[in-house]
């Protein structure tokens, strides 16, 4: 909804301020329920098995770069 108020082509916009108010009071389902669930929220074991991996990457990367 926000998005579509801030449309740069004023045809994409709302055509009047009433209606982008109505929006605000009384969202539409699609705005409520968000389609994009974070990975962290669908599969938090995934997620620190590879937040863990890239961390054990980067200190591998470190403790290389010192040695040279």
């Amino acid at each position: 909804m926000l998005k579509k108020a801030v449309q740069p082509s004023p045809l994409n916009r709302f055509d009047e301020l009433s209606e982008f108010v109505f929006n605000l009071r009384r969202p539409d389902k699609a705005f409520l329920s968000p389609s994009f669930t974070p990975l962290m929220e669908r599969a938090p074991l995934l997620f620190w098995k590879a937040t863990s991996f890239c961390l054990a990457i980067v200190i591998l990367l470190l403790l290389i770069g010192r040695h040279l």
